[in-house]
C-alpha cells in the first residue's frame, strides 16, 4: 500500500476548514462562489513528474456497464498488447437533469467499486500506468444538454453531492495506487467557482497520494483560473481540425494540429505546468476531423473508419516526434477509446479502433515512438560519455 502523506487528524481539520469555506461563501452570497482571480500556485507533487517522465502512450476505457467484467479485463489485455504504457478509466455517476442537485450511483449503469478495482488490478499486472477520471452524466438530458452546461437549482447542495461523488472514487484510486486522479472533467459551468475548486483540491490531496489534475474541454483550457492548484494540465482534445465544407485531407488536418500543438506548448510553459491530452478521439463518421466530439450517426447507413484513420494520422504526424523530445511540455495522450463491445464493421460508428484501419496505425505509432525514445536516450548517453 502507498504511504499516506497526512495523518487522520489533519484530514479532519481539512474537511472542517473546507466546509467552513463553503458555508461562508453561501452566507455572503453567490458572488463569492464565482471568484475568477487565480489562486497561488501549489508545489507540484513528485508523483506527477514521475508519471510524466516518460511519454504517456495510453488508451481510454469507458467503463459504464456492469454485467460484462470479463470483456473489460480482456480489453486491458488487448491494450497492453497494442504497445500502450498507460490506461485511463473514464466512469460515471448520474444526475437526473441538468438542474438537479444530486449526483448518484445508478446500479444498472455504473460499475461497482469491486469491478473498478478488478480492472485497475489487471492494468497493474500489465505494468500499465493508470489514471481515473470520474465524470458526471445527465440521465434525462434535453437536446444539446451535457455536463458542460450544468445549472443546479442549489449550488451548495450540488457541491456537497459532488464532493461525496469525488470522495468515493478517490478512496478507490488511493487503495489501488492509481497514478493520476482527475478531480473534474469538462464541467464548464463550474469553472469560475474557483474557491470551490480550491476547497475540493485540498480535500483530495488529503485523501489521495498520487498526482491530481483537472480535465478541461478543448475550447476552455485557456479560461480556467485554477491550474496552479493541480499538478498538471489535462485537456479533452477534441479540437476541430477542418471546416465542415473543407476536404478533410490528412495534410490539412496535420497543419491544424501543428498550430494547436504550438499553442498547447506555449500555454503549458506560461502556466509552469506540464500538459497531458487526457482524451483524443475520432468516431468512425465522415465528419471525424471536423467535429471530433460528435459521435451520433444520425441517418448514416454505414460507418466511415477511413475518416477516423485519417484524423488519427494527422494527430500522429504532429505528435510522434514531439513526444520523443524530452523538452516537450506536452507529455503524452490517452486515445479514446478501446471499445469492449464493437469491433469494426459497417455499423460500428463509434470511437473504438479494434478491427479498423486506425488500430494498425496506432499500434505502429506506439512502436515508432518507443524506437525514437530509445534512439534519443542512446544519443544522450553517447554525448555524456
Amino acid at each position: 500500500m502507498r504511504k499516506q502523506p497526512y495523518k487522520p487528524l489533519t484530514q479532519m481539520i481539512a474537511v472542517v476548514l473546507a466546509y467552513a469555506a463553503w458555508s461562508t461563501a453561501w452566507i455572503f452570497g453567490q458572488d463569492s462562489l464565482h471568484q475568477t482571480s487565480p489562486p497561488p500556485h501549489t508545489a507540484v507533487k513528485d508523483e506527477a513528474l514521475t508519471f510524466l517522465q516518460q511519454p504517456v502512450l495510453g488508451m481510454a476505457l469507458n467503463m459504464h456497464h456492469v454485467g460484462d467484467l470479463d470483456r473489460y479485463l480482456h480489453s486491458i489485455d488487448q491494450i497492453a498488447a497494442m504497445g500502450a504504457n498507460a490506461l485511463v478509466i473514464v466512469t460515471p455517476w448520474f444526475q437526473e437533469k441538468i438542474n438537479s442537485n444530486n449526483i448518484e450511483f445508478v446500479a444498472s449503469r455504473c460499475p461497482t467499486a469491486a469491478q473498478l478495482k478488478s480492472v485497475l488490478q489487471r492494468a497493474k499486472q500489465h505494468q500499465l500506468r493508470t489514471a481515473l477520471v470520474p465524470i458526471v452524466l445527465i440521465a434525462q438530458p434535453e437536446p444539446k444538454e451535457w455536463r458542460g452546461k450544468l445549472a443546479p437549482s442549489d449550488w451548495l447542495q450540488w457541491w456537497s453531492s459532488y464532493t461525496r461523488f469525488i470522495s468515493h472514487f478517490v478512496e478507490i484510486a488511493d487503495e489501488m495506487e492509481v497514478d493520476i486522479f482527475s478531480i473534474g472533467s469538462e464541467l464548464n459551468s463550474t469553472e469560475n467557482q474557483v474557491e470551490r475548486w480550491a476547497s475540493l483540491t485540498t480535500l483530495v490531496r488529503n485523501q489521495f497520494s498520487g498526482a491530481i489534475t483537472y480535465t478541461a474541454n478543448w475550447d476552455r483550457y485557456e479560461k480556467i483560473g485554477f491550474w496552479g492548484l493541480v499538478d498538471f494540465i489535462s485537456i479533452s482534445a477534441y479540437f476541430e481540425l477542418v471546416d465542415e465544407s473543407d476536404d478533410a485531407t490528412v495534410a490539412a488536418m496535420s497543419r491544424t494540429w501543428s498550430q494547436i500543438a504550438q499553442n498547447l506548448k506555449e500555454f503549458a510553459k506560461q502556466q509552469k505546468r506540464l500538459l497531458l491530452l487526457m482524451e483524443v478521439g475520432y468516431a468512425s463518421v465522415p465528419w471525424a476531423g471536423a467535429r471530433p466530439w460528435d459521435y451520433l450517426p444520425g441517418d448514416l447507413q454505414s460507418a466511415d473508419p477511413n475518416a477516423q484513420s485519417h484524423a488519427y494520422q494527422a494527430f500522429l504526424n504532429t505528435w510522434t516526434t514531439a513526444l520523443a523530445t524530452p523538452s516537450c511540455p506536452v507529455r503524452g495522450f490517452f486515445l479514446y477509446h478501446w471499445d469492449p463491445y464493437h469491433h469494426g464493421g459497417i455499423r460500428d460508428f463509434g470511437y473504438g479502433i479494434e478491427g479498423k484501419p486506425a488500430e494498425k496505425l496506432i499500434r505502429n505509432a506506439f512502436k515508432r515512438i518507443r524506437v525514437l525514445l530509445e534512439q534519443s536516450s542512446a544519443a544522450s548517453n553517447s554525448v555524456a560519455n
